[in-house]
């Protein structure tokens, strides 16, 4: 019984972080596939194109909103122990580095994520995520934004700055560099 409700906890978590968050009023533009060589082109290439780099832009402004999302989600004290294990992994994914010190709403010194107590830390509500400039680090982009937040009616800003970056993965036997998008800071504004 209790795997089960695991697992239906597990389900809801996935379809709201995944299933309804792109269901906003956007329109979809479907194209048709390109060619692997062209695929595996793009991602071996070192240097971003405009059309990756704008696309990345957006994936940044989303790991944004999945970082508050799931903060609040680990805000739960009474979230299960496994369910919060799964959590604070893909929380900690969305970051460069899980070495990095944040300096999160709740928190009132920079920290690295596993020192905060989420059971404790209060949850925020996201307000706008809007792009202050963009910087061009060793011919890539880098983005900071400006996240403005509530908490207990209380409105915040934080400064999040977030990174390209070329990381190697294992596709099979197939071993490859590819494109990844991360927060690199997140600081009071």
């Amino acid at each position: 019984m209790k795997t089960s409700r695991k697992l239906y906890q597990l389900s809801l978590l996935i379809l709201l972080l995944l299933g309804f968050a792109p269901l906003q009023s956007q329109s979809i533009e479907v194209r048709p596939a390109a060619p692997d060589e062209q695929v595996a082109a793009g991602f071996a290439n070192p240097q971003l194109s405009a059309q990756q780099g704008q696309a990345f832009e957006q994936r940044a402004q989303q790991i944004v909103r999945e970082f508050v999302d799931y903060y609040n989600l680990l805000c739960n004290p009474d979230l299960d122990p496994e369910l919060r294990t799964v959590l604070f992994t893909e929380l900690e994914q969305l970051l460069y580095s899980p070495g990095i010190y944040l300096q999160l709403p709740s928190q009132p010194t920079k920290k690295k994520l596993s020192s905060v107590d989420f059971t404790t830390a209060t949850p925020i509500n996201l307000q706008e995520v809007e792009l202050l400039q963009t910087k061009i680090i060793n011919d890539k982009p880098a983005w900071q934004y400006r996240v403005s937040l509530q908490i207990d009616a209380q409105q915040v800003t934080a400064l999040v700055k977030i990174l390209p970056f070329r990381k190697t993965k294992t596709f099979g036997s197939r071993v490859q560099e590819v494109w990844e998008v991360a927060i690199i800071a997140w600081e009071k504004g």
